[in-house]
């Protein structure tokens, strides 16, 4: 269920990336074919050489906040490959995982709740609650659990 849920969300977000991503790709083509139709227009007609300059140093600016923002989509999208959760490793964690919460402190405790959960949400109409769940903490645990038992093994 925990992983389940943790790549569903995963998959949600990796799939707005992918829009935004296209999106931003058209919008780059559209602003590269006007950046290139501008030059050949100020370089055919020199005597509206500022508006030109204007133009070209706008279109400059938007083509480089947008392939910024690809940069950063491209860098999410790792992001969330090297931190997705093995559903076998969630397993193994989860099988060791009532003993070692028993042998928790309350503090360590309230910091694995923290280190799992990112929100948790309530509908006062429906009567549900929904909790979102941080990826890159549910693989913390998970290394964190396989640690803890090896280390008990030993």
């Amino acid at each position: 269920m925990t992983a389940s849920k943790v790549r569903e969300q995963s998959d949600k977000r990796m799939a707005e990336l992918d829009v935004e991503r296209r999106g931003h790709e058209r919008e780059l083509k559209r602003l590269h074919a006007r950046l290139r139709k501008l030059v050949g227009e100020s370089v055919a007609a020199a005597s509206d050489g500022r508006s030109a300059t204007d133009q070209l140093a706008d279109l400059q600016d938007r083509i480089r906040t947008l392939e910024q923002r690809m940069t950063a989509i491209r860098e999410e999208v790792i992001s969330f490959q090297r931190e997705a959760v093995d559903e076998r490793d969630l397993a193994r964690a989860l099988s060791v995982f009532d003993p070692v919460w028993e042998s928790l402190s309350p503090r360590e405790q309230s910091r694995i709740i923290r280190m799992l959960i990112e929100r948790i949400g309530y509908d006062g109409r429906d009567g549900t609650v929904t909790v979102t769940f941080r990826s890159p903490g549910v693989k913390a645990l998970c290394t964190e659990a396989e640690f803890r038992s090896r280390k008990e093994i030993e």
